[in-house]
């Protein structure tokens, strides 16, 4: 499946990818070159979608929507029963401040394995509940 990278903090055009050991080498690269003191956002579009992952902490969220930009977004639910009021703090890039509530906060690792998914499917991975923002 081809899709194309792109990042917050890359003032260049997206790379592209074909497969999932890319997407791993362009994050691995994104988080050592650009992520020492604040983490950022890796854009991956496929198809007719754009998935957004949280990159640099050890927790992260994911986002897709369409490419359109129209809506509507999903995020993915990883612990359904934390209080809603509960919010996670990013500063991306140490100047964007963005709260997430705690519910979509997941593992890296694991938002990572959706990311794959969403490169080698070009669809929403199933493997995850999703709720609309």
């Amino acid at each position: 499946m081809k899709a194309t990278v792109t990042w917050w903090s890359h003032d260049e055009g997206p790379v592209e990818i074909h497969d999932a050991v890319e997407l791993d080498r362009v994050v691995d690269m994104v988080i050592k070159s650009e992520c020492s003191e604040y983490p950022t956002v890796v854009v991956v579009h496929a198809n007719i979608y754009l998935l957004e992952i949280a990159v640099g902490l050890p927790e992260s969220f994911v986002q897709i929507g369409p490419d359109s930009g129209l809506g509507p977004y999903l995020v993915a639910v990883f612990d359904r029963n934390a209080d809603d009021n509960d919010t996670f703090n990013f500063y991306f890039q140490g100047l964007h401040h963005t709260e997430i509530r705690h519910r979509n906060i997941l593992p890296s690792t694991l938002a990572r394995e959706l990311a794959r998914a969403f490169v080698v499917t070009g669809g929403i991975p199933k493997d995850i509940e999703w709720e609309a923002v």
